[in-house]
Protein backbone atom coordinates (compact mmCIF):
# COMPACT_ATOMS: atom_id res chain seq x y z
CA UNK A 1 0.00 0.00 0.00
CA UNK A 2 1.24 3.59 -0.58
CA UNK A 3 1.44 5.24 2.01
CA UNK A 4 3.63 8.74 0.67
CA UNK A 5 5.02 9.78 -2.65
CA UNK A 6 6.57 12.82 -3.66
CA UNK A 7 8.14 14.26 -7.31
CA UNK A 8 11.60 15.80 -7.60
CA UNK A 9 10.75 17.68 -10.53
CA UNK A 10 14.55 19.12 -11.34
CA UNK A 11 15.87 15.11 -11.48
CA UNK A 12 13.17 14.26 -13.34
CA UNK A 13 12.49 11.49 -10.28
CA UNK A 14 9.48 10.45 -8.49
CA UNK A 15 9.49 8.85 -4.77
CA UNK A 16 6.89 6.17 -3.70
CA UNK A 17 6.98 4.64 -0.06
CA UNK A 18 5.39 1.68 -0.28
CA UNK A 19 5.20 -1.30 2.13
CA UNK A 20 7.62 0.45 4.14
CA UNK A 21 9.85 0.31 1.04
CA UNK A 22 10.92 3.53 -0.42
CA UNK A 23 11.52 3.42 -4.31
CA UNK A 24 12.82 5.91 -7.27
CA UNK A 25 10.97 5.91 -10.45
CA UNK A 26 11.98 8.14 -13.47
CA UNK A 27 9.02 10.52 -14.50
CA UNK A 28 10.06 9.47 -18.03
CA UNK A 29 9.23 5.76 -17.37
CA UNK A 30 5.80 6.67 -15.95
CA UNK A 31 4.78 9.25 -18.30
CA UNK A 32 7.06 9.02 -21.16
CA UNK A 33 7.30 12.77 -23.33
CA UNK A 34 9.40 10.80 -26.09
CA UNK A 35 8.99 7.39 -27.68
CA UNK A 36 11.74 5.51 -27.18
CA UNK A 37 13.21 6.84 -24.52
CA UNK A 38 16.45 5.82 -22.28
CA UNK A 39 14.63 6.13 -19.08
CA UNK A 40 11.11 4.81 -20.41
CA UNK A 41 11.96 1.10 -19.61
CA UNK A 42 13.57 1.75 -16.27
CA UNK A 43 12.57 -0.71 -13.55
CA UNK A 44 11.89 1.55 -10.04
CA UNK A 45 15.45 1.54 -7.83
CA UNK A 46 15.06 0.74 -4.60
CA UNK A 47 16.25 3.22 -2.34
CA UNK A 48 16.23 1.45 0.88
CA UNK A 49 14.80 -2.12 1.11
CA UNK A 50 12.86 -1.91 4.02
CA UNK A 51 11.41 -0.60 7.21
CA UNK A 52 11.29 2.87 6.53
CA UNK A 53 8.23 5.03 8.59
CA UNK A 54 7.90 8.21 6.66
CA UNK A 55 10.10 10.42 4.31
CA UNK A 56 10.38 14.36 3.60
CA UNK A 57 11.47 15.90 0.98
CA UNK A 58 13.40 19.75 1.01
CA UNK A 59 16.21 22.04 0.10
CA UNK A 60 18.87 23.44 2.47
CA UNK A 61 21.80 25.36 0.93
CA UNK A 62 20.56 25.26 -2.92
CA UNK A 63 20.71 21.04 -2.47
CA UNK A 64 17.90 18.73 -2.49
CA UNK A 65 17.36 16.17 0.08
CA UNK A 66 15.74 12.83 0.86
CA UNK A 67 15.25 12.16 5.15
CA UNK A 68 13.81 9.06 5.68
CA UNK A 69 13.59 7.58 9.10
CA UNK A 70 13.63 3.54 9.87
CA UNK A 71 11.96 2.05 13.32
CA UNK A 72 13.64 -1.08 14.08
CA UNK A 73 12.41 -2.22 17.59
CA UNK A 74 12.35 0.78 20.16
CA UNK A 75 15.17 2.26 18.12
CA UNK A 76 14.76 5.01 15.26
CA UNK A 77 17.31 5.65 12.69
CA UNK A 78 17.24 9.15 10.18
CA UNK A 79 18.86 8.77 6.70
CA UNK A 80 19.83 11.82 4.53
CA UNK A 81 20.27 11.46 0.38
CA UNK A 82 21.52 14.49 -1.38
CA UNK A 83 20.66 15.03 -4.99
CA UNK A 84 23.12 16.84 -6.67
CA UNK A 85 22.29 18.65 -10.19
CA UNK A 86 25.15 17.87 -12.89
CA UNK A 87 25.98 20.81 -15.05
CA UNK A 88 28.59 21.11 -17.02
Amino acid sequence: MVTQCAVLEDFGLFIVLADKVLYAYHLEALVPTVPGSLHATHAPQRINPKDVQFFSVGVLHGRTMIIYMKKRGVRGWCFVLIYYSLSF
